[in-house]
């Protein structure tokens, strides 16, 4: 189900797209991207998800790099969430996070 107000019954899974700008590009010339998610609940981290590459396919326009996840919120229990997102450029040695308030009902 989409969810626009970012509430979400338990069970539901939650669907995200994310852009990446400008990530700088080594030798290659294909940034070297990683992303991880974390949910806190408190002020406490209750998911924390790998490390993991994002996938740059050969049509990606790459001053705009796409990165979609989804997340199973079955384990998590009713309340308010925040989701935080970080992405590391390993060629630029930077990272940069955004985050998102979602409730379970």
């Amino acid at each position: 189900m989409f969810s626009v107000n970012r509430r979400f019954q338990h069970g539901a899974r939650l669907n995200f797209l994310l852009m990446i700008y400008n990530a700088a590009r080594g030798s290659s010339a294909v940034p070297d991207l990683e992303a991880q998610i974390k949910i806190f609940h408190n002020g406490q981290a209750v998911l924390t998800g790998p490390v993991s590459k994002v996938v740059i396919d050969g049509n990606s326009d790459l001053a705009r790099v796409l990165y979609a996840a989804e997340i199973a919120l079955k384990n998590l229990a009713g309340g308010h969430y925040l989701l935080e997102v970080t992405v590391s450029n390993r060629v630029a040695k930077t990272s940069a996070s955004q985050e998102i308030t979602f409730q379970i009902e």
